[in-house]
């Protein structure tokens, strides 16, 4: 993602899975899902898988200050826990805006 000038980086992020029913009885997978703007960790979520179904979803929705240039946005998934996972779709959407719900640029208020 490249800033024109110090700004706001609004991110997006979606990771679906599905654990597998043949896990042991009782040990469900969770899934990590980790947002990160160059170096700096947005979001950790940690997502439990439940006997309810076995599709499961995480979405974010993020805002970050950045300084014009370029920028790294990632988004890592990782399965963990004791029982049988897939990730089988991940995505993430970035919009960059120069200013922030303060009215100032490259400001967040309330942060």
């Amino acid at each position: 993602m490249n800033a024109p000038v110090d700004g706001i980086v609004l991110v997006w992020s979606d990771v679906r899975w599905q654990w597998d029913p043949d896990s042991p009885a009782g040990q469900y997978p969770t899934l990590d899902d980790l947002v990160w703007v160059d170096t700096n960790l947005l979001s950790l979520f940690r997502n439990a898988a439940d006997s309810a179904d076995y599709y499961e979803a995480s979405a974010r929705s993020l805002a970050s200050p950045v300084t014009a240039g370029s920028h790294a946005v990632k988004l890592q998934a990782r399965v963990c826990g004791p029982g049988l996972a897939t990730i089988w779709e991940s995505s993430v959407t970035t919009l960059f805006v120069p200013f922030g719900n303060s009215g100032g640029q490259g400001a967040l208020s309330g942060r």
